[in-house]
């Protein structure tokens, strides 16, 4: 809950995010603890936020996954949404990095 409104930092009195998606994962490659993997998402939703009308939402996100071990993965991709901001439409594009290592 927000008590001021005068911050320079993102600070509604209440927001509510609903999202529902897919996901869709397909191995190009595989040989033993070794693989190669394409991951794509889509998710539509709605955004709600105090003092502003709520909106439709969406992002889409595709990724390569490398697994080179049981205990080691790398992916790369790229992602692109709408959200809100304050009742206005924006629009990002990203890349997405992820390491994921098993002690």
């Amino acid at each position: 809950h927000a008590e001021r409104d005068d911050v320079v930092y993102f600070s509604p009195l209440h927001d509510t995010t609903l999202l529902v998606g897919l996901h869709h994962e397909w191995r190009l490659f595989r040989r033993y603890e070794h693989s190669l993997t394409q991951n794509a998402d889509f998710a539509v939703g709605r955004y709600d936020e105090a003092g502003y009308a709520a909106g439709g939402i969406w992002r889409a996100r595709y990724a390569i996954e490398w697994q080179p071990s049981r205990r080691f993965a790398v992916s790369a991709g790229l992602e692109r949404a709408r959200g809100y901001f304050d009742g206005a439409v924006e629009h990002s594009t990203g890349v997405v990095a992820t390491v994921r290592a098993r002690l």
